[in-house]
């Protein structure tokens, strides 16, 4: 029996190996087995992945580094800036030109676990273990400052341990005069009015009515004032320690009666005896750490966690970025709020959008409030919406939704608020594709770029791939593929406005590993270019050899040369070997020189309805299979070039077509599937399959 399959879409991107049996559901129909190198297009198709041109070698700046962070700093779409956070250094890029440099104390392990906030032009960075630091554009594009952030009032906290300072008791009197049993007065501590206090002269009740009162204002905490009393009931004296958790340098109280007195002398008078000191002291310090997480919101800076306080939320004053002081708790004044959980669970990412939202090692959490109303002091309150947990990367937000790694580093999960329950829920968005992550080290977000308007993530993993995701919820396109690249270890991926950079270690000869003996490396800042067919790539100026400037690509002897789309069509040729920073080999129509990466696609395994059944088991031969394809060129089906696309006269010339090309197959099997590749550096974009089946 003959059939036709055909595949017209690709909006699933690759599908583990566990969906081979998943013919319910439409996905199946939609994904590939394999898909590396390749980018998935929105409007269904997909095609070889752009190449990444050399920017720069990031090792002859510090001496011999492996490892980086590559982040963004936007002031506005005309300057823009590219950070490269190395061990002891800040390279610093506009334009893809190095401007500036920034000597820092960052370690490498540091570098890792930074957090970044930006404001116009100023860069807040934190790190738990180092005071948070101020990075300041100044006047031109080589006046970047690094400095210490000088706050205007860091909050107290009473960590109460061998570390704490030492307290001295303040003790202060009031004595109350002229007044009967029954009168009710209140005393003033700090501005802070108590609740009205029943007086009895100096008995029990009148002292431990004041001590309960003083003890519930909230800067006094929760124990630690003791009362005592002399006199009698028209001349009280009541003498107040604070002690322990409420000692301070506590101003001196005051008072005033409220009702209950008629006598006209009646007065409350109040004298400070001994000043005191706070075992309080700053949250945050070369002794308690520093705050962990950052972010902008609603007109506050927001610091998630510290080393000590891993679960404690700080906001600024309004409009007042550095100043944390609660005052009064009036609605501009700063905040200060734990999680109130049944563990510790250590902040990783604050990130805002609808709301403010929390990311911990246990969970996911919102600030929870009216949506027309600002986070306040007296309307906070932190609620769980889910229990996943996250790594210690940065979500980032679109359509709506955060997209978060989960804590085991093999899930990405979509934190999306559904309006059907009033609350936020988080999917699985690599469910269908989890061998395409391995715990990822960092992630970012591309909008859209000067080719296309597709939104793609872009993580790097543990491994040394890029899992790349194209995402459009509205027209259910939620397609991964990896990136890999040859004898390469993509080690960050950062979005500068629209484009993407990474950083990556490539060695020029053999495998990347530790215990490799004689392979260089060079660790280079690269950019993902639309018009680039090769990695590493450079632009030859040169209509012949020698072609000069390869110094990142020393010594390595599998060297790809691109040329221009001429009358003969592209021309690829590869295995030169890079000499003293040359190739000496002549190519005249040589415009791209770098290193070449294979493109492979392999279909879903072929199973079809026959009506009585699906022939799940059965013997199947995929006879013949048409590709509908634009201006590509090289395509190999099962490892046979199509025929048509090398130039007869040339053989380092291929034609770009745009239709359809087939081919005929043989072989039966009871998992039929197709591969398409390109072993040569050639523009390639895959619209459809169609497969005459036999069986």
């Amino acid at each position: 029996m003959k059939t036709h399959v055909l595949q017209s879409s690709f909006n699933n991107g690759v599908l583990d190996d566990r969906m081979a049996a998943r013919l319910d559901i439409k996905q199946y129909y939609q994904g590939v087995l394999q898909g590396e190198n390749v980018q998935f297009l929105p409007q269904g198709g997909m095609r070889r992945r752009p190449g990444f041109r050399f920017i720069d070698q990031i090792d002859l700046l510090t001496g011999s580094p492996d490892n980086g962070r590559v982040v963004p700093f936007v002031f506005n779409t005309d300057q823009a800036y590219v950070l490269v956070f190395v061990q002891n250094l800040i390279a610093i890029y506009r334009n893809d030109v190095l401007v500036d440099t920034v000597t820092t104390t960052y370690t490498q392990a540091q570098i890792d676990e930074l957090d970044f906030a930006q404001t116009a032009d100023t860069m807040i960075i934190v790190h738990e273990n180092v005071r948070p630091k101020l990075l300041v554009r100044g006047a031109t594009d080589s006046d970047f400052t690094l400095s210490n952030v000088s706050f205007e009032f860091i909050p107290q906290y009473d960590f109460n341990d061998a570390d704490s300072p030492t307290p001295v008791s303040c003790i202060q009197t009031a004595r109350l005069t002229g007044i009967n049993t029954g009168a009710r007065f209140k005393l003033t501590l700090e501005g802070v009015d108590t609740e009205a206090i029943g007086y009895s002269g100096a008995s029990a009740s009148t002292r431990e009515e004041i001590r309960i009162a003083l003890q519930d204002l909230d800067a006094t905490g929760n124990s630690g004032i003791s009362v005592t009393s002399s006199g009698v009931t028209l001349d009280a004296t009541f003498t107040i320690t604070f002690a322990d958790e409420s000692a301070d340098n506590w101003r001196v109280m005051s008072g005033r009666f409220v009702d209950g007195f008629e006598t006209g002398d009646e007065r409350v008078r109040t004298a400070r005896t001994q000043i005191g000191t706070s075992r309080k002291e700053n949250v945050w310090s070369s002794t308690r750490g520093w705050p962990r997480t950052v972010v902008f919101f609603e007109g506050r800076l927001w610091f998630g966690g510290s080393k000590s306080r891993p679960h404690t939320i700080w906001g600024s004053k309004v409009n007042d970025f550095f100043n944390f002081d609660p005052g009064k708790s009036r609605a501009n004044q700063a905040i200060d709020i734990t999680l109130d959980t049944d563990q510790i669970n250590r902040i990783q990412s604050i990130v805002g959008g609808r709301d403010l939202s929390v990311f911990t090692i246990g969970g996911e959490y919102i600030f929870k409030k009216a949506v027309s109303d600002p986070i306040t002091p007296d309307n906070v309150a932190i609620i769980q919406q889910t229990s996943y947990g996250s790594k210690r990367i940065k979500p980032v937000s679109i359509g709506g939704a955060q997209l978060f790694i989960q804590r085991t580093g093999k899930a990405i999960r979509e934190f999306l608020f559904d309006t059907n329950v009033e609350s936020y829920d988080s999917s699985s968005v690599t469910l269908l594709s989890p061998n395409i992550i391995d715990d990822p080290i960092d992630m970012s977000l591309q909008r859209g770029s000067t080719a296309d308007d597709a939104a793609y993530v872009y993580l790097t993993n543990s491994d040394g791939s890029l899992a790349v995701y194209n995402t459009a919820r509205s027209e259910n396109v939620a397609a991964w593929a990896k990136w890999t690249s040859p004898s390469c270890s993509f080690k960050s991926c950062a979005v500068v406005l629209d484009e993407v950079y990474v950083l990556t270690l490539r060695a020029n000869s053999g495998p990347i590993t530790d215990t490799f003996p004689g392979v260089e490396f060079t660790f280079n800042l690269e950019k993902l270019d639309p018009l680039i067919l090769l990695d590493a790539a450079v632009l030859s100026t040169s209509n012949g050899a020698p072609y000069t400037g390869l110094n990142h690509l020393d010594g390595n002897a599998n060297v790809y040369i691109v040329g221009g789309n001429t009358d003969d069509g592209w021309n690829a040729r590869g295995g030169y070997l890079v000499a003293n920073n040359t190739i000496t080999e002549e190519f005249v129509y040589a415009n791209q020189i770098g290193v070449n990466f294979e493109t492979t696609i392999e279909t879903m395994p072929i199973v079809q309805n026959q009506g009585s059944g699906f022939d799940f088991d059965d013997e199947k031969r995929i006879s013949r299979v048409t590709l509908e394809v634009y201006e590509s060129s090289g395509l190999e089906i099962n490892g046979f070039s199509i025929p048509e696309d090398q130039n007869e006269e040339n053989r380092y010339a291929y034609g770009s077509y745009t239709g359809r090309r087939g081919m005929i197959l043989t072989g039966w099997s009871k998992r039929p599937t197709v591969t398409i590749t390109q072993s040569n550096p050639l523009p390639m974009t895959l619209l459809g399959i169609e497969m005459e089946v036999n069986g």
